[in-house]
């Protein structure tokens, strides 16, 4: 079987610095209207999203849906690198 691999452009791709106890977005909740990755290279962030509550670590990369309601709050210190695609 042959495959055909398929580049993908992130639209976005910025790194945040996410100070313990702060909130994104401040007030309510965000959506994209593209896939988004958010890989935590530090820390530990608590992602809420229409689906449950997820605790993020260092490592771990978060997959959030076109149009899904979610939200974050960073339990320590924590970068994160998040990467936006349009569809």
């Amino acid at each position: 079987m042959k495959l055909s691999p398929k580049v993908i452009t992130p639209m976005t791709c910025e790194l945040i610095t996410f100070p313990a106890d702060s909130i994104m977005p401040e007030k309510g909740v965000t959506q994209q209207s593209g896939l988004q990755l958010i890989y935590l290279i530090e820390g530990e962030v608590e992602t809420t999203t229409d689906e449950g509550i997820y605790r993020v670590v260092k490592g771990d990369l978060a997959v959030i849906d076109p149009g899904e309601n979610h939200h974050s709050r960073a339990i320590a210190d924590s970068v994160i690198l998040s990467m936006l695609y349009s569809h």
